[in-house]
């Protein structure tokens, strides 16, 4: 066997390995097993089709000073492409940071909305108060796979 053979072989074995690491590591083997168990499962990814009956404005989360998420849809259903502060029951709150800062779109059911000035960034800030959330298909997580992609686990939240 020629020398190069030999080192493509290694980098095959080399990403095979980081790849079985990384289903081991972030549970990615053992998560698909627990899944047929339903007590694992929290919440169901959902499309915009199924969002009935509620206002609600569709975001990203973000870290930006005096705003916590990136609002692509206002409660009118109008594209846009501003930031908001979200306040009451978010996923900032309530999931852990690997799944908050997946790319993941958020749906935010909204129960208030209020407008100010603020001085600390001297700008007018938008705030929603939410009561609920659901994430929009599909559920992102930092892994290499992601085998779960239709519903947030139990072991997705902070409290896990």
């Amino acid at each position: 066997m020629n020398k190069v053979a030999k080192i493509g072989i290694l980098i095959v074995l080399l990403v095979f390995i980081c790849i079985v690491f990384d289903l081991i590591m972030y549970g990615q083997i053992i998560i698909p097993l627990m899944k047929a168990n339903n007590d694992e499962i929290s919440k169901k990814a959902v499309t915009l089709k199924e969002i009935k009956g509620r206002d609600y404005i569709i975001c990203k989360w973000t870290r930006v000073t005096g705003f916590n998420y990136k609002l692509l849809k206002d409660e009118n259903g109008k594209k846009v492409n501003d930031y908001c502060f979200v306040t009451g029951l978010n996923p900032e709150n309530e999931l852990k940071y690997e799944v908050l800062t997946s790319s993941n779109t958020y749906i935010l059911y909204i129960v208030e909305k209020k407008k100010y000035h603020s001085i600390i960034i001297d700008d007018i800030l938008t705030e929603y108060v939410v009561d609920g959330w659901d994430v929009l298909y599909p559920v992102r997580r930092e892994t290499l796979f992601n085998s779960v992609p239709k519903h947030i686990l139990k072991s997705d939240y902070l409290s896990s």
